[in-house]
């Protein structure tokens, strides 16, 4: 789909004119508009947290008592 500019003012203009109307409306029947509040859906945080990995670096005595070679095959394994 092409969108041309006048397109788009045209659906802009469209929706600015149904929220004059929707808050009109809202105005002359005493209707205060309020957010939705819901709770978090535990399933999208644990998917979010997913995205993450918490390394611990608390010892790291055992990195610094490595040859030069056994470094380098740790990091080669680390970034398989």
């Amino acid at each position: 789909m092409v969108y041309s500019v006048r397109t788009f003012e045209a659906r802009i203009h469209g929706t600015a004119r149904r929220r004059t109307v929707q808050a009109q409306y809202a105005q002359k029947h005493g209707i205060v508009p309020q957010s939705i509040v819901k709770p978090i859906d535990m399933s999208l945080v644990a998917a979010a947290e997913g995205d993450y990995v918490t390394m611990s670096i608390d010892d790291e005595s055992e990195v610094t008592t490595l040859t030069p070679q056994q470094r380098n095959r740790l990091i080669a394994e680390l970034e398989e």
